[in-house]
């Protein structure tokens, strides 16, 4: 006011600095909601929980929770979605996040988003490839299990929270499919992800068919994309066109 000159000064009454380790935790994929948000997205968040202290944190909802008191995320109550509110905290989020430690986080996203439009444009040799090199990001202790191939997928698919509401284990009344993603926009098509380990992609579409997943979704019927995924796991690196991962999609 003193000096009349007309600038962001909110973004300096506090550090990011001194939240960043509860980002670094990166509970749930904190790191990865925090890109979308960045990105003009919102995400999610149940402030249910939150303890109202800066002490105790039990999930990626607890931080979000504190960062909407803090003035960093807005609150839509109406979707119970977080937004970043402003330019000036878009600034102070994009200053945080130069360091090297989030260029891989950058990177899964912009994958991410390949790896749905990939998806949606039913061309299964890049959904097998971009799967793989998220498979890749998994522990090796958990690599090789149907727990790390299906944490593998939904990490994979990330970014279409955006656009869908993601389904793990959908009942179908005569089994449950293991990911099914409702879009939030009709324009939209519904998709059925099955996967298989150590059988094959065709397999994975065989069963959607038996046991008629895609009845659960008849309103979406001409706008669905069937998707079937196998890890194999005894493909041996020295082959040809090496890779663990097949897919085999459908529309329906």
């Amino acid at each position: 006011m003193r000096t009349g000159v007309i600038d962001n000064y909110w973004n300096e009454t506090e550090t990011y600095e001194a939240l960043q380790q509860y980002v670094d935790w990166n509970f749930d994929g904190l790191k990865e909601d925090i890109v979308i948000l960045m990105d003009g997205g919102r995400v999610a968040v149940d402030i249910t929980g939150y303890q109202n202290d800066m002490t105790t944190f039990h999930s990626k909802d607890d931080i979000l929770t504190m960062f909407i008191h803090l003035g960093y995320l807005g609150y839509d109550r109406d979707t119970k979605e977080v937004f970043i509110p402003n330019q000036e905290v878009l600034q102070v989020f994009k200053s945080s996040t130069k360091s090297r430690d989030w260029t891989m986080t950058f990177n899964a996203l912009k994958n991410s988003r390949n790896l749905l439009e990939a998806t949606l444009n039913c061309d299964e040799e890049t959904v097998a490839a971009l799967i793989e090199a998220a498979h890749d990001r998994v522990g090796n202790t958990t690599y090789h299990s149907e727990a790390g191939l299906s944490y593998a997928i939904q990490l994979a698919y990330y970014a279409a929270q955006d656009e869908y509401t993601i389904i793990p284990e959908l009942d179908t009344g005569k089994g449950y499919a293991d990911l099914a993603f409702i879009p939030k926009n009709a324009d939209k098509p519904a998709l059925l992800i099955e996967l298989k380990y150590d059988k094959n992609a065709e397999t994975a579409i065989a069963q959607i068919h038996r046991q008629k997943y895609p009845d659960r979704l008849s309103h979406y019927k001409g706008n669905l994309i069937l998707v079937g995924i196998n890890y194999d796991k005894e493909i041996k690196n020295d082959q040809p066109m090496f890779k663990h991962h097949s897919c085999k999609i459908e529309r329906a």
